[in-house]
């Protein structure tokens, strides 16, 4: 497969994967790339062996060592569009940053409702820089900068767990969750250490993360879905593994993110965000009964997004980049129209508070890109 970046340039990937081997318990994959521009050779090696008569253990190994996205976990787009936007537009929405290492981790039910997980990671992190000025138009404008990181060595210990009250379906060889349909409530977290002496880390800090998400039906077939997070930092969290608030390009949007924010816009270690979306499917249509519109299953779906971000002390004295920060609560209202055969919603959002830059956004959720 091809990708391009400013980092790589020219890049093509290739795989290996194996899956379902040995009755169904062993999987794993290679993931290999080289870039034109920046020369490197990437490696990505995952492998997992299932546990158990349902297989509700496993056993995972990774090494790496690879051009990784900055705040990966906030980035919600596919490589395609990545791709797409950098060669036409030269305004590339992602930065980057190089990382080797190893992981090795445990994962299981300890009962049918709690889920543990205990991971060792070491990584090396290094910072990547443009190497190209290809693109397909725009020939005299300039690639943005990729910002610089914290170079460091990290080794830290993660645990965590998964709560989950939903039922399960044995077929044999697994435990598959379902709802059947009905409300439902997810709780996970985490806390990552990393110590000097106990783990020979370059960093002392502890990270303690938490999760929640629930589906709920409201009425007939509308339903609300509705997703927290909080983290906060103890100790020195270096620029590369801090918390960006998941933001959005022009014109394409994604669920569970803040629309009228741009990406990496707004980024901490000290952290909360709501996100809130009721989708009435075409109830209030229906319900409206206008001639000419209650049979056209037109869909609208309130959405209402909360966050804070800030910065501790100690983390804020070794920063490489400067950083926009909510000290109070930020919010957003909006919504979205779609019709029930089509793929994506219109939707609509307004800046609540902290008023500067983008008031106001149009865009297409699309999940496809």
């Amino acid at each position: 497969m091809y990708h391009f970046s400013r980092v790589e340039g020219h890049a093509l990937d290739f795989g290996v994967f194996v899956d379902d081997a040995f009755n169904r318990r062993f999987n794993s994959s290679l993931k290999l790339s080289y870039g034109f521009s920046d020369k490197k050779f990437k490696q990505d090696f995952s492998a997992g062996y299932l546990l158990g008569d349902y297989r509700t253990w496993e056993v995972k190994f990774r090494a790496f060592n690879k051009l990784k996205i900055l705040f990966e976990e906030s980035d919600n787009y596919g490589e395609l569009l990545s791709t797409a936007v950098t060669l036409i537009a030269k305004e590339e929405f992602r930065d980057y940053y190089y990382t080797k290492g190893f992981e090795i981790g445990i994962e299981g039910e300890v009962i049918p409702v709690l889920t543990m997980r205990a991971r060792f990671k070491n990584q090396t992190d290094k910072s990547a820089f443009v190497n190209t000025d290809f693109s397909f138009f725009n020939k005299e404008k300039e690639y943005n900068v990729n910002p610089s990181i914290y170079e460091t060595r990290i080794n830290s210990l993660n645990i965590g767990f998964d709560i989950d009250f939903r039922d399960y379906i044995e077929d044999g060889f697994f435990r598959r969750r379902t709802s059947l349909g009905r409300s439902y409530v997810l709780f996970s977290g985490d806390v990552t250490y990393s110590n000097p002496d106990f783990l020979g880390s370059e960093l002392n800090f502890t990270t303690y993360e938490a999760s929640a998400s629930a589906f709920i039906r409201t009425f007939k077939s509308a339903f609300m879905n509705i997703n927290l997070y909080g983290r906060l930092t103890d100790g020195v969290t270096p620029y590369q593994d801090l918390y960006s608030l998941p933001g959005n390009i022009d014109v394409v949007f994604n669920s569970n993110t803040f629309r009228t924010l741009s990406i990496n816009e707004i980024i901490g270690d000290k952290i909360f965000t709501l996100h809130l979306t009721h989708d009435f499917r075409d109830e209030i249509f229906r319900a409206l009964n206008i001639p000419g519109l209650k049979n056209w299953e037109i869909m609208w779906s309130l959405i209402f997004n909360a966050a804070l971000a800030d910065i501790t002390p100690e983390t804020s004295a070794v920063l490489t980049n400067p950083v926009k920060s909510f000290k109070h609560p930020f919010y957003e209202l909006g919504f979205g129209l779609g019709q029930g055969l089509l793929p994506f919603k219109l939707e609509f959002m307004w800046k609540l508070n902290y008023r500067d830059g983008n008031n106001f956004r149009v865009g297409l959720n699309m999940p496809l890109l």
